[in-house]
Parts: structure tokens; C-alpha cells; sequence
């Protein structure tokens, strides 16, 4: 997973935040209060890209989120059999105003914190800490376990439903984990296989610290469902062969059900030929993968939004690492698509689109 370089003074991610966020002075007269949650993506080099808002509390507090998280220092990146990924991480930021004076108290009341507060003390537990929990093994055995012990939910596979479900827990002062939720939902069946594979979890766990004392603190673990055949590494069958006007869609990475309208490429002709072509007008050879005489197919996976705009894409296969910046801009510089459709309404829905860098057509 990546991780918090910290900024010039090596600051930990909590103490960051501490010191970064300001409470909006709008916020503070209108006593809006809440947890922020900000989604984006550790970039190959650590910056952060595609920052949005996943849980919403105000505008203003989720403008000050946005301004915060855009504004971080670069990450140590996410790393896959021991290169550098692309990872979506999200991020809470909890805004807290002090209590009220009593009536009757002599006291002035406290100016409000001008920072975000990384404790609940009504539940006690900590949002961010200097020294987070730990998984005794890391994540690799966290995925081992998740290997031999996650069940796909028979009905899910028929109506191939896939995605990501993020459990949240609390992670005691002992290690025990209690308060299981899920805070971002694919579907009933696999929220529900995702709850129970989590709390079935007996690898031990490292307590997070505050001030060298073991604290309680919530954390979040991601359990990914992928349908058989679409596994990183793997060509996924749905782009094998690409029909000349649809490009390859694998349904369920936000949607709880399955679309009933495909997304549409504009141009023309329209669909997959449109885009080859938009591909290979625009397409930059990078010019070290050019002198190392490397081809092939960079295949991506992204989400389409209601709008038709490519958010959060991610390269699943790759014959060099080379490829794959120039095939993540191409995705990002696409125009809008006509976006899926369910029950008449737009809906987001998961793409896979072949890259293919060829020397002999460039």
C-alpha cells in the first residue's frame, strides 16, 4: 500500500493534518461539523491524483478537504511484486467544533479549533496517529488470507457482479477489532460476504499509537471481488475480441445493478473505431520506449461517471512499465462518452480498453 512520506520536517500524516487543515470560518458561525472522506490516486511517482469527494458533509468543509489533500507533499507509491502501481487510497477528515459553555459558566467559551480533529471523544478512537495499526504480516498476508478464505456468492457470479467493497473497523488498544461496517457497498451479497470474511480475520493485529500510548483507531480494508478471467495479469475476455462498435465493459465496480444500456464513444462512425482512431491521433510514443523498440497492448481499466467522463483509470496489463503514463494521459484526454444507462437514467459502469503501441504505425 503506499504510504505518508511526511513533509519537510517529517511530519506524521496526523500531525500533517493537524497543522494543514483550517476550519472554515462559515463552517464555524453555521457549527457544521462531520468526517469528510476523500478518495484519489497514488500516482507511479506519489502524487496524488483523481482527489474526490466519496462522503460529503458540507461544501465548505468538503472544499477545505479537497484543498487539503490536494496540497499534500508526494507519497511513497504503492508497490506490486516489487514495482511501483497506481492505487486508489481514501482518506477521512474529521471537522470538530468544541462543545458549548454550560449555561451559568463564568468561562468564555473557546474560540473554536482551527483544525481538524483526529479524535471522537465521544467513541473515544482516533481518525489518524502517529504510529498507524498494523496487519502482523502486512498486506501480503492479508491477501493470502482474503485468497483462501473469500467466497464468491454463487448469484453474484451468475449476474457477474464484481468490484470493491471497504470494511471499516476499529482496531483496539490490544489489537482486538470490533465495530465492523461497510462504508462503501457494491451489492447486498458481496457486502455481506466482504463483512463476514473480515470478521472471521484472525491474523493478529499491532495496535496504532498516539504520543507512544496504544490508542483505539478506526481503519479500512478494501476486500476486491473480481469475476473469473479478470484478474490483473490475465486478458480479460470481454476485450479479447471487441465487437466494431462497443467496447469492452465489466459491469459492478460502483453499480449495484447491472446497467441496461451500454456507454457510447461519440464520433464517426462512433464505438470502438472512433476509438482507435481518437488513439492513434493522439497517442505520444514515449521516446525511451521508442529507442528500446517496445510494443504491445497497455490494457486499462477506468470508470465511466454518469456524465461520461473516464475517472480512476488503472493499468491492469502492461509489456512495460514504459507505456503505461502515456496510456493512462491517452484515457484521461478522451472527450466525454455518452454515458451507460439504468432503468432510463445514467449510471457509472467499469471499462477495459486496450492501449497498442505500435512502431510501425508511428
Amino acid at each position: 500500500m503506499p504510504t505518508f512520506r511526511g513533509s519537510a520536517t517529517g511530519d506524521s500524516i496526523g500531525a500533517y493534518l493537524a497543522k494543514t487543515v483550517r476550519y472554515p470560518s462559515q463552517a464555524i458561525r453555521q457549527r457544521l461539523e462531520g468526517r469528510v472522506e476523500v478518495n484519489f490516486v497514488v500516482s507511479l511517482t506519489g502524487a496524488l491524483e483523481s482527489i474526490k469527494i466519496t462522503k460529503s458533509v458540507h461544501p465548505v468543509l468538503d472544499n477545505e478537504a479537497m484543498r487539503v489533500i490536494a496540497a499534500m507533499p508526494p507519497w511513497e507509491p504503492g508497490r506490486n511484486l516489487g514495482k511501483p502501481v497506481r492505487v486508489s487510497y481514501t482518506l477521512p477528515i474529521t471537522f470538530q467544533l468544541p462543545a458549548p459553555a454550560s449555561p451559568g459558566s463564568k468561562e468564555v467559551s473557546a474560540a473554536p479549533a482551527q483544525r481538524a480533529a483526529p479524535f471522537d471523544p465521544n467513541a473515544g478512537v482516533y481518525t489518524f496517529v502517529e504510529q498507524i495499526p498494523q496487519l502482523e504480516g502486512g498486506m501480503e498476508r492479508y491477501q493470502q488470507y482474503l485468497k483462501a478464505n473469500l467466497k464468491y456468492p454463487p448469484e453474484a457470479l451468475r449476474n457477474k457482479v464484481q468490484g470493491q467493497v471497504l470494511v471499516q473497523f476499529i482496531v483496539g488498544t490490544t489489537g482486538q477489532l470490533r465495530q465492523f461496517k461497510v462504508i462503501k457497498t457494491v451489492h447486498p451479497q458481496l457486502d455481506a460476504e466482504a463483512m463476514r470474511v473480515v470478521q472471521a480475520m484472525s491474523i493478529p493485529w499491532i495496535p496504532g499509537k498516539q504520543n507512544g500510548q496504544a490508542v483505539n483507531v478506526y481503519y479500512t480494508l478494501p476486500v476486491r471481488f473480481r469475476l473469473p478471467g479478470t484478474e490483473p495479469g490475465n486478458t480479460p475476455p470481454t476485450v479479447a475480441a471487441p465487437t466494431p462498435t462497443t467496447p469492452a465493459i465489466a459491469t459492478g465496480l460502483t453499480n449495484k445493478y447491472p446497467y441496461d444500456g451500454g456507454p457510447i464513444y461519440p464520433g464517426n462512425p462512433g464505438g470502438i473505431v472512433s476509438i482507435q482512431r481518437f488513439f492513434a491521433r493522439e497517442l505520444q510514443y514515449p521516446a525511451e520506449a521508442k529507442q528500446r523498440n517496445l510494443e504491445g497492448e497497455v490494457f486499462v481499466r477506468f470508470e465511466l461517471d454518469s456524465t461520461g467522463q473516464v475517472q480512476q483509470p488503472v493499468v491492469l496489463r502492461s509489456p512495460d512499465s514504459l507505456l503505461n503514463d502515456e496510456a493512462i494521459r491517452l484515457l484521461k484526454s478522451m472527450p466525454a462518452w455518452k454515458p451507460a444507462r439504468y432503468r432510463g437514467r445514467p449510471t457509472r459502469v467499469e471499462v477495459i480498453l486496450p492501449v497498442t503501441f505500435s512502431l510501425t504505425q508511428k
